[in-house]
């Protein structure tokens, strides 16, 4: 569902006038929308980042050819600092063609992400430069572990003791 410019600001007034305290995020896509309006609509503003994906067109389809300064530039378009801007959603997870991982083989969601690409999401994400950076794929990292894919799931766990 996508919100009109109006219904998005009353939806945050509501949230505000429900929780005068704390901080409202907005979030949006990364790669597909402007940001002109949502990344003014709350306090803070998370982007989606999304660097391998998967089109019935055109199969997976990488987004390594975006400098981290495409984020930058979107943010300062739209008015947005940098230092409230988050990284909400980083893929580190597999792109999902059918919507479900579990019945794709790990050879294929190897194609869209693997512990190589991982680290190459988190070097990119660094380099953009958002004080704040969360993963997506939670549930992924479960399921490797269950079916006896230690690789990921014992990098990710390792990341906190790396700040």
């Amino acid at each position: 569902m996508r919100l009109t410019n109006d219904e998005l600001r009353g939806e945050v007034a509501l949230v505000k006038k429900t929780d005068s305290v704390r901080p409202v995020l907005v979030a949006d896509s990364g790669e597909l929308t402007l940001w002109n309006v949502t990344a003014r609509a709350g306090d803070l503003f998370g982007m989606t980042m999304y660097r391998v994906v998967w089109s019935k067109y055109f199969g997976y389809w990488s987004y390594d050819w975006l400098p981290p300064s495409f984020y930058r530039l979107k943010l300062w378009l739209a008015g947005r600092p940098l230092q409230s801007s988050y990284v909400v959603e980083l893929q580190a997870e597999p792109w999902a063609q059918n919507g479900s991982l579990d019945k794709m083989s790990i050879e294929e969601q190897n194609k869209s992400m693997d512990l190589v690409r991982l680290r190459k999401n988190l070097d990119y994400a660094k380099r953009v430069g958002a004080p704040r950076v969360y993963l997506w794929g939670g549930e992924w990292w479960a399921w490797l572990l269950k079916n006896g894919h230690n690789e990921i799931p014992d990098f990710v766990a390792g990341l906190n003791s790396q700040n």
